[in-house]
């Protein structure tokens, strides 16, 4: 998230090297629901694999601000919700 501005070439190179977190913490998630919109808007399909990385598998409402997150992310490319990647964080987010 510090890459700024240089987040968009920084993305593919990092996001394959990044597991899911442990399933008890999740607090990359919040991290990333906190940092400022126009970081989404720099590469936003970057950000939706970035989310779905750190998320991997995680059971339905265990990821604390993935839901701030998602509507950053819809807010700066509403074309990504009809992602099955992005549907299939919001089911993660639901009810939280």
């Amino acid at each position: 998230m510090a890459t700024g501005q240089a987040f968009e070439d920084a993305a593919p190179v990092i996001i394959p090297f990044i597991r899911p977190e442990d399933p008890r913490g999740h607090s990359s998630v919040f991290s990333i629901s906190e940092v400022k919109p126009d970081i989404y808007a720099v590469a936003p399909r970057q950000m939706l694999n970035l989310l779905t990385a750190v998320a991997g598998d995680a059971p339905n409402r265990s990821l604390y601000g993935l839901n701030k997150a998602l509507e950053k992310l819809k807010d700066e490319a509403p074309e990504l919700v009809t992602t099955k990647a992005f549907q299939k964080l919001e089911m993660q987010a639901m009810s939280l």
